[in-house]
């Protein structure tokens, strides 16, 4: 893996521990942020 690849790893695994799935009881799902007066990433 390249130091670039590793660096966009990062980024993408910061970004997605911004956000939480809910799952709906007819079994569907959607993501929302975590804490949503974080803005640094969006």
């Amino acid at each position: 893996m390249t130091e670039a690849n590793r660096i966009l790893l990062r980024q993408r695994q910061a970004e997605t521990l911004q956000w939480e799935t809910k799952h709906r009881a007819d079994g569907s799902s959607y993501v929302v942020p975590k804490n949503p007066g974080d803005k640094s990433l969006r």
